[in-house]
């Protein structure tokens, strides 16, 4: 299986949680313009903090990703950035939901 094929069979399986704290760090981060440094520091735990690392990651190119991330832990975090590109989601931002 390729890496589209897994992180599309992934993105479905995104649990509303994680959509939920990924949405979050997102409009802290890309919304609101906060440095990730200083929402570090306000993160409260370490779901918190591994979502916002990912959302953070979009700022990488994905090659650069590949070469500094575990392998096993890279399909989830391109789901992740593909949910977070996605339709849905932008839509999602414009109409305020």
């Amino acid at each position: 299986m390729n890496t589209s094929s897994r992180a599309s069979d992934q993105q479905t399986l995104l649990a509303v949680d994680i959509k939920d704290l990924l949405r979050h760090w997102y409009l802290q981060k890309f919304v609101q313009k906060r440095d990730t440094a200083s929402l570090m520091a306000v993160a409260c735990n370490l779901r918190d903090k591994h979502a916002l690392g990912i959302v953070a990651l979009m700022d990488v190119e994905p090659q650069v990703i590949g070469q500094v991330m575990d392998e096993t832990q890279l399909p989830f975090v391109h789901s992740c950035h593909a949910y977070l590109r996605s339709p849905e989601f932008q839509q999602g931002l414009c109409s305020g939901i």
